[in-house]
């Protein structure tokens, strides 16, 4: 998000306030060009679409493996524990809702 933002940013500056359109039009084609590259390389490494969420979501999964196998985690014995604890929230949350009626 912070890469579309500071792109739209910089060509709005160049266009309006440093340079002239004549100036940022073959920059602006450069920048989708490299953008378009970038996300073909991504779909064609990861498999999953060029989007801002799977991209983060992608490199978050692999971080998130590795520090399972660090720390010698077994996933499905973390699976099982998340889902022990989001039974207890759920007792605790009706257990709370009932005791303020």
């Amino acid at each position: 998000m912070v890469t579309l933002c500071s792109q739209f940013a910089l060509i709005q500056y160049g266009t309006y306030y440093a340079l002239s359109w004549d100036i940022i039009e073959p920059i602006t084609a450069c920048i989708s060009l490299t953008d378009a590259i970038a996300g073909y390389y991504f779909w064609m490494w990861a498999g999953k679409p060029w989007d801002l969420r799977e991209f983060r979501q992608f490199f978050h999964e692999r971080k998130f493996q590795r520090m399972l196998k660090k720390h010698d985690i077994n996933y499905a014995n973390y699976q099982s524990l998340l889902n022990v604890k989001k039974q207890i929230k759920r007792k605790l949350y009706y257990r709370d809702r009932d005791m303020n009626e």
